[in-house]
């Protein structure tokens, strides 16, 4: 099972900002990157994710946590090696997180299932999202984040099967991503947990279907130095 082959995360902490820059090793051409966003700003802005390889990235998913919060999945094809990615901000500064991944194995039309949740804005301490229709194939790599309107706050006693990686805290949110590689068809799932308090939340599963013969991976966290433009930015 082929999970991902790096991560990086960053954040804009205490300060709005236009854009957040989050430096990575150069990625693989042939590989795709997976960027899990969480902001907070004024509505009406929009978010666009860039790098500077020129790779065209697609928002795969999104959800609101309130009216100015919200959970974003994008996902690019690596044709040329990048060494940054840019999330931007359209209409307003912002409050950012992202975690960063690179992924290797995906099919030529990689995205399968989603799930995204609440139907409606909820305050609660038990944030759970779930997709409602069936893996295609066997072979598939799931990500989940979960964006809570809190920018103090912990996530515990998360659903079995994920590797959570460390929160990302930016001023009013914090981020928590995750990942977890499938081997069953017809696989649903969920990504669940506990907060340590109660806070306004969303969140996004997306499913990618690997290739019959996915490259070999190296651990998360490979990407070993260098740090975020941004104020807080951290390597894991």
């Amino acid at each position: 099972m082929a999970g991902p082959v790096n991560h990086a995360s960053g954040t804009s902490g205490a300060t709005a900002v236009g854009d957040l820059v989050v430096d990575i090793t150069a990625s693989t051409v042939g590989n795709s990157m997976i960027v899990l966003v969480g902001e907070q700003t004024a509505s009406g802005a929009t978010f666009a994710v860039t790098d500077n390889g020129g790779n065209a990235y697609t928002e795969d998913a999104s959800q609101k946590v309130t009216s100015k919060s919200y959970a974003y999945v994008f996902r690019a094809p690596v044709t040329t090696s990048a060494t940054q990615v840019t999330i931007t901000v359209t209409g307003a500064t912002g409050y950012i997180t992202a975690d960063v991944f690179e992924q290797a194995g995906l099919a030529s039309t990689p995205l399968d299932v989603t799930g995204v949740g609440p139907a409606a804005e909820t305050d609660s301490n038990a944030p759970s999202i779930a997709t409602s229709t069936a893996t295609a194939q066997a072979d598939e790599i799931a990500y989940a984040i979960i964006v809570a309107d809190n920018g103090d706050i912990t996530l515990s006693a998360v659903t079995a099967g994920w590797t959570t990686e460390a929160a990302v805290a930016a001023s009013g949110d914090t981020q928590f991503s995750a990942y977890q590689a499938l081997s069953a068809v017809a696989d649903t799932l969920t990504y669940a947990g506990t907060l340590s308090t109660s806070a306004y939340w969303g969140g996004i599963i997306v499913t990618y279907k690997l290739s019959a013969s996915p490259p070999p991976s190296a651990s998360a966290g490979a990407w070993g130095g260098g740090v975020a433009m941004a104020a807080g930015a951290a390597w894991s």
